[in-house]
């Protein structure tokens, strides 16, 4: 598991209240609605420094496409903010 995938899974345990989440776990099948993915992009846009582009990472259905659309976004908007 990548650091943006640990990191990413911690949001989601967080925002979906549940102690474990895989990276291929299904959001929806894990209890996700909207008001989660919401919560969740809200949380990776702080906790990555995103701005304007978050909103992309909706498209994301797993903790590991999360990461692949993070890091892609990333690598165009710069560093995370520490």
């Amino acid at each position: 598991m990548t650091a943006t995938e640990q990191a990413l899974a911690r949001l989601w345990c967080q925002a979906l209240d549940i102690d474990e989440v895989g990276i291929d776990d299904d959001f929806a099948e894990l209890g996700g609605h909207s008001l989660h993915a919401i919560d969740i992009v809200t949380r990776a846009a702080a906790t990555f420094g995103l701005r304007g582009q978050a909103r992309l990472l909706l498209q994301s259905r797993t903790v590991r496409t999360m990461a692949q659309h993070l890091d892609r976004l990333r690598d165009t908007t710069g560093p995370p903010r520490e």
